[in-house]
């Protein structure tokens, strides 16, 4: 993550191989991929990058702290209209156009994140996954992120510091990873993610 690189890793046969490396003139402390464009943040800034390495520009950079932990998760709708991005420093989610325009900032204590970086997911279907740590949970936001719509898995569900997340459309489940003791959890997804009035 503190390195100024990233590792493209193909699957052949079944088997993971290193494909190349990119080197970069920043660190790497998030990434997001959508349709040939990578997001990547250093902790206070968030970059757009082809896929074969061409720096496209610096999209958005925080600018009222010289803190570092401002800029660090990111994540992408899978139309590319959205971007999402964590400021752990101030436990908030902003969210920003495709050109970097600023849509919404949301601060809540449950996007305090003490150690580890946040996580993010978009569905297929645009709904926005974020990891809660102090509070341990997953919340699910609204496309707009303007408001949290539900705490869709808790601390009672078992969960502890979760640091990965990602929803399969396929397996209908849930997918939690964790930061202390390295388990992954699965849930089955029995009830259905919020529908967010999607607007254009």
């Amino acid at each position: 993550m503190n390195n100024r690189e990233v590792i493209f890793i193909r699957v052949t046969n079944g088997q993971l191989i290193k494909d190349r490396i990119l080197k970069l003139e920043h660190r790497c402390r998030g990434i997001a991929h959508q349709n040939g464009n990578m997001y990547i943040t250093d902790g206070s800034a968030l970059y757009h990058y082809t896929v074969d390495g061409r720096l496209v520009r610096k999209i958005y950079a925080d600018t009222c702290t010289s803190r570092e932990f401002t800029v660090t998760s990111c994540a992408v709708s899978p139309d590319g209209d959205r971007i999402y991005v964590t400021n752990e420093d101030s436990y908030q989610l902003v969210t920003l156009s495709r050109d970097g325009k600023l849509i919404s900032t949301l601060t809540d204590a449950a996007l305090n994140h003490e150690i580890q970086l946040p996580s993010l997911n978009v569905t297929d279907s645009r709904q926005v996954l974020v990891c809660g740590d102090w509070f341990p949970t997953i919340i699910q936001v609204d496309r707009d992120g303007s408001q949290i719509l539900d705490e869709v898995i808790t601390k009672d569900d078992g969960v502890t510091d979760p640091t990965a997340v990602y929803y399969s459309k396929k397996k209908s489940s849930i997918i939690v990873g964790m930061y202390w003791n390295n388990d992954i959890m699965v849930f089955e997804a029995q009830w259905q993610l919020k529908k967010d009035n999607v607007r254009s």
